[in-house]
């Protein structure tokens, strides 16, 4: 049951998949290159610790495919959510996407926060 809708581009056509239905990765890149319309997005929650500011602590973080924000047209507050090339390329540097609540609690809403360096299970 929705209490209200989720704040993001057009709500009433997200379509969940459980971990139970499983999609090869040749489906899901065929679903989200030839049905333009079918918006795949990929999220998997994990338990994290995250060490920034010499401080460490235990969180619940999400690995998310670079077309996540795009897909439900969300924007960051400040700095810049994922991009597509973010996860395409081989290598490419490691970006993190903090929530609002997480940025307020951690940081105290410090702006300066864009481009530090924040490790999660030891990545930098």
């Amino acid at each position: 049951m929705m209490l209200r809708a989720l704040p993001v581009k057009n709500p009433g056509q997200l379509v969940a998949f459980n971990h139970s239905q499983r999609f090869s990765y040749p489906c899901t890149r065929i679903c989200a290159t030839e049905h333009g319309a079918l918006g795949l997005l990929c999220r998997f929650t994990i338990p994290a610790s995250m060490s920034a500011d010499g401080q460490t602590e235990r969180i619940s973080a999400e690995l998310v495919s670079g077309n996540y924000f795009q897909v439900l047209g969300v924007n960051a507050l400040i700095g810049r959510t994922l991009m597509p090339d973010d996860t395409r390329v081989p290598g490419a540097q490691p970006v993190v996407v903090l929530s609002n609540g997480f940025w307020k609690r951690r940081f105290g809403s410090d702006p300066g926060i864009v481009g530090k360096t924040i490790r999660v299970d030891g990545i930098r």
